[in-house]
């Protein structure tokens, strides 16, 4: 049950739409394109669908203080990289990547936006995706910073590939 099919490009031109919130449905296909000219959105959250392809560049548009702070897109099919074009997301505090198809090294920049994961809630997860590389040690830093329990997940990556510490 739920919804199917494409997300409809025409949902971007709900331009002050604050929380796009499409889980739990049965999306295929890609995340809209032109995702990023939503420019009120503050939570991004498309988890638990069947979306595929990569994350749209357009999504790194939202780089005032006013934009997304929350993006969930775990439990999809998303290929690709993680763009170390997260950064310019600077108020970026939750990111859930989680269970997808991702690739590549974990950008060093990830978590260096200008007001990124700073808030005590922050979280980062990426794990069950079929990343490799070292978590530098910058990295290490910011996300050890965090006050409280389970703040990121990293290191449970698909059957054959792995993450280690720098």
């Amino acid at each position: 049950p739920g919804l199917g099919g494409f997300i409809p490009s025409s949902i971007t031109n709900l331009k002050n739409l604050t929380t796009l919130n499409l889980s739990n449905n049965n999306f295929i296909g890609p995340i809209p394109a032109n995702i990023g000219d939503m420019t009120a959105l503050t939570k991004i959250i498309l988890n638990h669908n069947q979306l595929g392809g990569e994350i749209p560049a357009s999504l790194f548009k939202l780089t005032n203080e006013k934009t997304v702070k929350e993006i969930y897109l775990q439990n999809n099919n998303l290929t690709g990289y993680i763009s170390d074009d997260f950064r310019k997301i600077a108020w970026l505090n939750k990111l859930d990547l989680r269970n997808n198809n991702l690739i590549g090294r974990v950008p060093d920049g990830l978590t260096q936006g200008y007001q990124a994961f700073q808030d005590a809630g922050s979280v980062l997860h990426l794990s069950g995706n079929r990343l490799t590389g070292s978590i530098t040690s910058g990295m290490r830093t910011r996300l050890t910073q965090w006050k409280h329990t389970t703040p990121w997940q990293l290191y449970e990556q698909q059957d054959g590939y792995g993450l280690t510490y720098e």
